[in-house]
């Protein structure tokens, strides 16, 4: 007969993996990150120029000549009438203005910061100056007689205003 060797028994014991459960939901927080910096970025890129134009019905030209090349610096002066006490006042980067030499010290400190190379008496800003059509020409000229003042040297001025249709003539 044949020796028979005695079978060697393991000791060791298979484990079985605990049983867990797991969460299938996920997590909001990443999503409402983007969202935010989503909603951030689309405030940044948002034109507000659109701010500071005031509610004026422009006045009309025979020949219009549209704006293409939108200076870097170009300031908005608005002319329009206080629908309250009907007056007409002078609105200037969200403020508005009664008194002219004011207008004139903050066009003054806007023009000597964007000095032309040029020509560095002048100012390299630009002014669009957006006028109700039914404002007299005195509020106009004010703007205007600010622009050339010594101390101001605005030069680059563009006047607002819509094209004449066969209907308007």
């Amino acid at each position: 007969m044949a020796e028979k060797k005695p079978e060697k028994k393991s000791f060791a014991r298979t484990r079985k993996a605990p049983e867990t459960i797991e969460n299938v939901g996920f997590s909001m927080t990443p999503m409402i990150d983007i969202v935010f910096q989503l909603i951030i970025f689309f405030m940044l890129i948002t034109d507000m120029t659109q701010t500071e134009m005031e509610a004026v019905i422009q006045p009309v030209a025979k020949k219009v000549i549209e704006d293409k090349n939108k200076p870097k610096e170009r300031l908005i002066v608005n002319v329009f009438q206080n629908s309250v006490n009907k007056k007409w006042e002078l609105k200037f980067r969200g403020k508005r203005f009664n008194d002219v030499k004011v207008l004139k010290n903050r066009l003054s400190e806007y023009a000597n910061r964007f000095k032309d190379p040029k020509f560095p008496a002048l100012s390299n800003v630009s002014i669009m100056l957006r006028a109700d059509a039914r404002a007299p020409f005195e509020e106009v000229q004010k703007v205007l007689q600010i622009c050339g003042d010594n101390q101001v040297r605005i030069y680059k001025v563009e006047i607002n205003a819509k094209q004449q249709t066969t209907e308007s003539k």
